[in-house]
């Protein structure tokens, strides 16, 4: 998916993996967002060219998120998500265009976009499968009621075949070993609100806690989590789309295009609230909590592009000075997002959470770069400290063996446990040769000392270091 590119990219041009990253994969995932809200903006206003689609575009990138507005955690950040998740935008913006395609089979009543956009949505599972295992079934079965070119029994077939199709390719695939756990339960609602509310600030984390009481039974989780989810996710955009929505009922607008953002959020609530935690590979929250990226993009989409059409058609037939200030407003307004929050996505407002503020030791650099230029490719590394952050795979290029990754809602595995321990037993060796012996057995070729690491072999004369700096060591093992 979104890393053959980036791989290709660094093999042909020799260039490091962290810079392809940070000059290639990261800007071009927003790029592919910008578009993909332009696609979708421009099908929900079809009618009024693509001007639409470029403020769609604007709604997505610029309208500032639950956490900007001082209601939701950096767990529930939109743009915290699509940054750190890089595969998330690629799959994001697939999905819009498989959605915009979709828009535009029910207005023209076409099999041949409406293929194109099933095939979209499903193309977009090659690059975060969560997403479209998620929001797929949705999307069918919104066709299945507004497509009206059959008859209604036909559709009413077509909606029970997807519904039994994706049923039974969902305990197909729960047979392969290490899926993502997929099953309606609410036992994943209370480690998912746990999670968020644990990651906002004090006062905020008090006032969601007293909304949802711990130790409740799970049907109470659900009914009491759902302004919790809400409001640390959208934050007010949700209420201004449902009054949006509601207004835009009285509209000419087609139905599909006004309940869409309806639709995406009850859709979220079911799968944040109604699902079980994952007990597959990744983490407990790779489908309850990672994929809410997807429904909060369709929502700040369609607010954007409706909310400009409705000031539009406010301005239409008014004065010249009335239309004028309207339209002067509005411009005001988009120039203060673009100074204010472009800036604070851009540099993550590296203020507000701590952790998009790391500091990188020299010593750790300089030394993760002397492996990068003189050792293997196939090499394994290991800090001699918990490398949380991953610095030294990420500057090295080399795999490690073990490292507990810093989100503490995540608890790391038993085989994690056991890598930790011999690290442990490496370091606590009385000699180089007894370590070198122990790191060769578990398959460790590079070890790296951190300047408050001191075994007792680390100045044994016999094995010196293969290269030094600022307090660290890396030892060929």
């Amino acid at each position: 998916g979104s890393y053959q590119l980036p791989a290709l990219l660094t093999r042909m041009a020799h260039v490091s993996a962290f810079s392809t990253t940070a000059g290639f994969l990261v800007p071009v995932g927003m790029l592919w967002t910008g578009l993909g809200g332009y696609c979708l903006g421009r099908s929900l206003n079809r009618e009024h060219g693509g001007r639409w689609g470029v403020v769609g575009t604007v709604g997505v990138l610029l309208l500032p998120d639950a956490w900007y507005q001082g209601l939701g955690s950096f767990w529930s950040s939109y743009f915290l998500f699509q940054q750190v998740g890089i595969a998330a935008p690629y799959a994001v913006g697939l999905m819009a265009l498989g959605w915009a395609y979709g828009f535009d089979a029910l207005r023209d009543r076409s099999y041949t976009s409406l293929g194109l956009g099933l095939f979209f949505v499903g193309l977009s599972g090659l690059f975060k499968f969560p997403i479209p295992l998620a929001y797929g079934l949705p999307m069918l079965l919104y066709v299945a009621v507004f497509f009206d070119r059959p008859s209604w029994k036909w559709r009413l077939g077509g909606a029970v075949l997807a519904g039994c199709g994706y049923s039974l390719a969902v305990l197909l695939f729960q047979r392969i070993p290490g899926a993502l756990t997929v099953a309606f339960s609410t036992t994943g609602a209370n480690p998912n609100l746990s999670a968020l509310i644990a990651n906002c600030r004090p006062a905020l984390a008090s006032f969601y806690a007293t909304l949802f009481p711990f130790g409740v039974k799970h049907v109470w989780i659900v009914a009491l989590g759902v302004p919790v989810v809400l409001l640390a996710t959208y934050g007010v955009w949700v209420l201004v789309a449902l009054v949006l929505a509601y207004r835009k009922t009285r509209d000419r607008d087609p139905l599909f295009v006004t309940l869409f953002p309806v639709v995406m959020v009850c859709v979220h609530l079911i799968v944040a609230l109604g699902l079980a935690a994952n007990l597959g590979r990744g983490d407990a929250y790779e489908l309850i909590h990672k994929t809410f990226v997807w429904p909060y993009f369709a929502v700040a989409c369609w607010l954007g592009a409706q909310a400009a059409g409705s000031l539009r058609r406010a301005a239409t037939g008014r004065s010249w000075v009335l239309s004028r200030t309207v339209q002067a407003g509005a411009l005001g307004l988009g120039l203060l997002l673009v100074g204010v929050m472009g800036r604070n996505v851009i540099s993550r407002n590296t203020k507000a959470v701590e952790q998009w503020a790391v500091p990188v030791p020299l010593g750790l650099f300089s030394c993760a770069r002397w492996l990068r230029e003189n050792s293997a490719e196939q090499s394994v590394t290991q800090l001699s400290d918990n490398d949380e952050y991953m610095m030294l795979p990420a500057f090295s290029e080399r795999r490690t063996f073990v490292l507990a990754y810093l989100v503490s809602t995540i608890r790391p595995s038993d085989e994690i446990f056991r890598r930790q321990r011999v690290l442990n037993q490496i370091l606590s060796a009385g000699d180089g040769a007894q370590a070198r012996q122990m790191a060769h057995a578990n398959g460790i070729d590079w070890l790296v000392l951190t300047a408050n690491s001191h075994p007792r072999w680390r100045t044994d004369s016999r094995h010196p270091p293969a290269f030094e700096s600022q307090g660290y060591a890396v030892f060929q093992m």
